[in-house]
């Protein structure tokens, strides 16, 4: 099991026992998912919701939110699974063995909390459920909370850029934010079709990837391919499941920078700037 949690975290007002319930549902839905083990882990983190990080995460106000994300390397749920995920009485698992009440549960005490929660999962590779609550701040009374700071400008880049993202209105959204960062972009759908564009001699400036895919090859896989045969060519991976917490080891010993989902279009156009100007330092351009 992997805790992760920030030494400085915010206050949220809920009810502390439905609190308690909501992760301990999370923990069991992961418990069930690997009836053959696995690894477990649970995280906390702050995040500031605007409209564009609302892109991916729908259904949310503008503000700050604690998020406690609880993440398994069980069976992962398919697209169907997903959606269904949260209505009662919907289980996966066979009669007598579930109520189909454990998420659900934690749907209603979000939302009754102001806060959201969602799911990102793959099958065969694992889940992580975000929880959302909002951060509770107190104002004096009659003053209004402080808006959600937005970046004045973003960051414009003259850049080829590969993108690798099997949803495919989340490569949609991605294509539509990088090509207002000014870069022409070519989408793949998998790794394997993204080494195809690559062996064809295409100049890209950098990769931007998901890390969990279908397929034989993962982001990290691709990762890992880039390096060996393109090197100097820039990797930016990006998941809404937890690959930076199960796979922490990994991530570290390979030096992987990762792109947390859902994150604002300041935060991407951050990263490949920071990433192509390493790039750009070190005189090594595919």
């Amino acid at each position: 099991m992997i805790l992760d949690f920030p030494e400085k975290t915010g206050t949220v007002m809920v009810d502390p026992v439905r609190l308690e319930t909501a992760i301990l549902n999370m923990a069991l839905n992961s418990r069930d998912a690997m009836p053959d083990g696995g690894r477990f882990a649970i995280e906390m983190r702050i995040v500031e919701v605007d409209a564009d990080f609302m892109a991916v995460e729908l259904a949310m106000t503008a503000g700050r939110y604690l998020v406690i994300s609880v993440s398994d390397t069980g069976t992962g749920m398919s697209l169907d699974v997903k959606r269904r995920a949260f209505e009662p009485f919907f289980s996966t698992k066979p009669s007598g063995q579930g109520s189909g009440l454990g998420l659900p549960m934690v749907y209603g005490f979000a939302r009754q909390s102001g806060g959201h929660v969602a799911i990102y999962s793959e099958v065969g590779l694992g889940t992580t459920i975000n929880l959302y609550l909002p951060e509770y701040t107190a104002a004096p009374v009659g003053m209004a909370p402080a808006p959600v700071t937005r970046p004045a400008s973003l960051l414009q880049f003259d850049a080829h850029v590969l993108l690798v993202e099997d949803d495919a209105r989340v490569r949609t959204i991605s294509t539509v934010r990088l090509q207002n960062l000014g870069c022409q972009v070519t989408e793949a759908a998998n790794a394997d079709e993204a080494v195809r564009l690559l062996r064809r001699g295409v100049a890209f400036d950098l990769v931007f990837t998901d890390l969990a895919m279908p397929g034989p090859m993962s982001g990290l896989d691709l990762c890992d391919h880039v390096r060996e045969h393109y090197p100097g060519l820039p990797v930016l991976l990006t998941s809404g499941y937890a690959e930076d917490v199960v796979h922490a080891d990994r991530m570290r010993l390979n030096d992987i920078t990762l792109l947390r989902k859902p994150y604002r279009i300041s935060e991407l156009s951050a990263q490949i700037g920071l990433l192509l100007s390493e790039t750009s330092t070190s005189g090594a351009k595919r």
